[in-house]
């Protein structure tokens, strides 16, 4: 990530900016990122600028698509669909400690 980010000219280290904001021309780069917390396990999280969803990937090798109404959840799970995603809404908030009434 940190050489990703010198390419780009900024050396900030993961410890002084543990994000990065892509730009749209930086799709490959976005990728490149993301295959390292894959593979690894670390926790990380994609967030377009629109705020429509989010991807959350975690140590315990699950990845978690949010989207913020249901009309994007929907079509997310059809974009997804060729990978059978699951539905385990309670899987995820229960391991991040978020109580029922905080969702």
């Amino acid at each position: 990530m940190e050489a990703i980010r010198r390419i780009h000219g900024d050396t900030s280290s993961l410890d002084d900016a543990p994000a990065y904001l892509f730009d749209e021309g930086e799709l490959i780069d976005l990728q490149v990122c993301f295959i390292q917390p894959l593979l690894i396990g670390w926790d990380a999280f994609l967030i377009p600028k629109s705020g429509d969803y989010v991807v959350a990937t975690s140590h315990d090798e699950t990845t978690c698509v949010f989207g913020r109404t249901a009309h994007i959840h929907e079509t997310l799970r059809a974009e997804l669909q060729p990978w059978n995603p699951r539905e385990d809404q309670e899987w995820y908030f229960k391991r991040a400690g978020i109580p029922a009434e905080g969702r």
